[in-house]
């Protein structure tokens, strides 16, 4: 057969379960997925080189494509101002869903530990089952957090005027979310989650935290409040880089492979 996309990490169901760490459990499903589906296919269509070579540690002998989703052109650098009620803030986003492996509360948690906690507001955008457990918890800082939906004009304007993306998912293929932070100018604080591919869009050291721990998390948030003149540069430095991952690279790139798999096919049909 042809070509097929792999974007069902296993982790993100066992999660669920919290028994994303369980390597034997994780290991079965992927051997599985293997025996049962995707060693029919030639090709598989990875979004990140860290589940390329996951698959491949787990026995997939298909070849790999690795080809992000790619980030829309809307987003893009851009600044605006913030509401007055942020103004004064400096203002902390994630997007995602809200959901155990995401571990939004791990932000929660670290802002009670920063020096400027008083300072700080935090935006969390998406829906989940963990909402009212973030809700809760979110009860104990100064600055209450936005929590839950947001449509995609507001959430351009926070990407415009948000200081700071922090990703703290546990198990990640890519993360289209914080690449898209990136876009729009926001210097990202991402987890180092052996489970996520999310920390290969950090630029160097400031750029990462301890997974699962939000006083590594804090002491990392601190910094970029007391540099304000680094984050502005690196923000300019994330946008430009993060250009190497537009749709229409991928889109490019998606073409290939198909082209690829096209010609193996009609030269194995002359063969025949």
């Amino acid at each position: 057969m042809g070509s097929i996309i792999f974007h069902v990490q296993p982790e993100n169901v066992t999660a669920t379960f919290f028994m994303q760490n369980v390597r034997w459990v994780n290991s079965i499903i992927y051997s599985n997925f293997n025996k049962t589906f995707f060693k029919e296919f030639k090709r598989i269509h990875c979004p990140s080189n860290f589940i390329a070579d996951y698959l491949q540690k787990h026995g997939y002998t298909s070849k790999m494509h690795v080809i992000s989703n790619g980030c829309p052109s809307e987003y893009h650098w851009h600044k605006c101002a913030k509401p007055a009620w942020c103004a004064d803030k400096f203002v902390v986003l994630m997007v995602g869903r809200l959901s155990p492996e995401k571990h939004q509360d791990i932000i929660l948690d670290a802002v009670q530990h920063s020096a400027y906690e008083k300072q700080i507001q935090v935006i969390l955008v998406g829906t989940g089952l963990s909402e009212q457990k973030l809700r809760k918890k979110a009860e104990k800082l100064t600055n209450p957090p936005r929590i839950g939906y947001m449509s995609d004009q507001d959430l351009m304007d926070v990407l415009g005027y948000a200081d700071l993306y922090v990703h703290t998912g546990e198990v990640e293929l890519e993360s289209l979310s914080c690449l898209e932070a990136m876009s729009s100018g926001l210097v990202p604080l991402i987890s180092d989650s052996p489970l996520s591919a999310t920390p290969q869009f950090a630029l160097d050291d400031r750029s990462l935290f301890k997974h699962s721990d939000p006083k590594a998390l804090a002491q990392k948030i601190d910094y970029w409040i007391e540099n304000p003149e680094a984050i502005k540069k690196m923000g300019r430095t994330y946008a430009n880089f993060a250009k190497r991952y537009s749709l229409t690279n991928s889109v490019k790139l998606f073409e290939k492979m198909l082209k690829e798999e096209i010609a193996e096919h009609e030269t194995s049909s002359k063969n025949n």
